[in-house]
């Protein structure tokens, strides 16, 4: 047997198998562990921010209308801010609050006085409406500066009864905020009665009265007689 012979009877090495597209298995294989840890880390990442990271899922909703245009919204949680708004046309005079599920305090100012001041729970997936009272004004002129305006309840509610002075500094106009009601308005000028009648404010209608002093004057001295 020549040495040709015994040479290609020898044994030899199998050559590691190659994929029908051509890349190797190794690099198939670490193509895999490389997409499970990254699978891993990505569970990972999403399960962290749920434990780290609390969405909102309460809300709350402030509704007002265009007499309340300016109204300024904030909610504290204890004494820090947690949100705030302000009513105006752009938002249609009412505003949703996100919140997370918790105890809060909503108030709600116009024109530096308080309109609102509440303690509420938020609960989770749940929505708080918060209607905010209706404007009543009652418009005088010079004549009747001093005029007493006073509006009450005509019911046992919660609601106090309310007291205005007339003058310049308040343009001869009282502007008061009821809940939706009957109520009683009576407005004296020098011991004199100018107007007194009952009214109905409706939610989220804003009314508006003007004082003719001289007509009610005259119909109050006929009644009188």
């Amino acid at each position: 047997m020549t040495t040709a012979e015994m040479q290609s009877d020898a044994p030899t090495s199998p050559s590691p198998p190659v994929h029908p597209g051509g890349v190797s298995p190794v690099f198939i294989n670490a193509m895999i562990v490389l997409t499970v840890i990254l699978a891993l880390g990505m569970v990972s990442l999403v399960f962290y921010r749920s434990q780290s990271v609390v969405e909102p899922t309460a809300a709350a909703l402030v509704i007002g209308d265009v007499s309340l245009d300016g109204a300024h919204v904030t909610v504290f949680a204890g004494e820090k801010e947690i949100a705030s708004a302000t009513l105006s046309a752009d938002n249609g005079y009412r505003t949703p609050i996100l919140l997370q599920p918790g105890l809060y305090e909503m108030q709600v100012l116009i024109r530096g006085k308080t309109l609102l001041f509440d303690r509420f729970n938020a609960p989770s997936l749940r929505c708080v409406t918060f209607a905010l009272p209706a404007a009543l004004d009652v418009e005088g002129d010079a004549s009747l500066d001093g005029a007493i305006v006073q509006v009450a309840p005509e019911r046992d509610t919660r609601e106090a009864s309310t007291s205005t002075v007339l003058n310049a500094d308040n343009g001869y106009s009282a502007i008061t905020y009821h809940s939706p009601g009957t109520f009683h308005l009576n407005v004296r000028n020098k011991g004199q009665v100018i107007r007194d009648q009952s009214l109905t404010i409706e939610a989220h209608k804003p009314r508006q009265i003007f004082l003719m002093p001289r007509i009610d004057a005259e119909q109050s001295r006929d009644q009188n007689d």
